[in-house]
């Protein structure tokens, strides 16, 4: 079965959102960090994280 992981969007501070969000909730952890140099606005982050077994993506 295809699973849908939700997106949140930050224009800034995307780390340390899924950092808070995983100091919220049990069993959280961030699963991976991908920065994206030179794009228009600058560097970019992508955040994957879980969130008590639900993955989320900033």
């Amino acid at each position: 079965m295809q699973k849908i992981v939700p997106h949140l969007w930050y224009d800034k501070e995307a780390k340390e959102a899924a950092i808070f969000y995983i100091s919220l909730f049990d069993n959280s952890k961030i699963l991976n960090v991908t920065i994206m140099e030179g794009t228009p606005s600058g560097d970019a982050e992508s955040i994957n994280f879980e969130l008590a077994g639900q993955q989320f993506a900033v």
